[in-house]
């Protein structure tokens, strides 16, 4: 039984390691055959179909991140601290060459299943939602200025500036382009 727990965590780990660089229509089983030594056969009996990986994927990212941002969210920095902590995560996928999950694999939305579709848009508004509450936070201290905008519509834009500038940035090899966007966006709500 515990072989089989590794061995799954290894084809999630393995695909997503693929997907995050390549794209989910990229890959394909026999890359993740050829690549963790075991027939394809050995991969259907854990995922039975590619949207059955790609769901586990989206799962175990709302997981793991979702319990990253609310624990940024929920730190003593303060609200600009923490969306720019939150931005330090999505950095790192560009330092090494890699996109954000949900974000890369909205790129090929038009291409997924209906469930995948469905389980990247809960994704993405849970994550637009607790950005979402910490720029109310920063609103209600007076660290945001909100303008005509909403806490979530502003999380909305600030999550888009985050996946356009990993894609700005992994087009262009040029880091300083994520860097350069996120200090326009914060600059942007920042109370001066």
């Amino acid at each position: 039984m515990k072989k089989t727990i590794n061995r799954k965590g290894e084809l999630l780990e393995t695909a997503r390691n693929i997907i995050q660089r390549v794209g989910v229509n990229a890959m394909s089983y026999a890359d993740l055959s050829k690549i963790i030594g075991i027939t394809t056969a050995s991969i259907h009996h854990h995922f039975p179909r590619k949207e059955d990986l790609i769901l586990s994927l989206i799962a175990q990212s709302r997981e793991i991140y979702g319990n990253k941002f609310q624990e940024i969210v929920g730190s003593d920095l303060t609200s600009i601290e923490k969306l720019q902590t939150i931005a330090g995560l999505y950095e790192q996928g560009v330092r090494m060459g890699k996109m954000c999950l949900i974000g890369i694999l909205s790129t090929e939305f038009a291409t997924l299943g209906d469930d995948v579709r469905a389980a990247l848009n809960v994704s993405a508004s849970e994550t637009i939602g607790t950005f979402a509450r910490a720029v109310q936070m920063g609103i209600d201290a007076g660290e945001i200025v909100p303008g005509k905008r909403s806490s979530r519509e502003i999380a909305q834009a600030f999550h888009s500036t985050l996946l356009g500038a990993q894609i700005q940035a992994r087009c262009s090899g040029n880091l300083e382009a994520f860097e350069n966007s996120v200090e326009v966006f914060i600059e942007s709500i920042r109370k001066k």
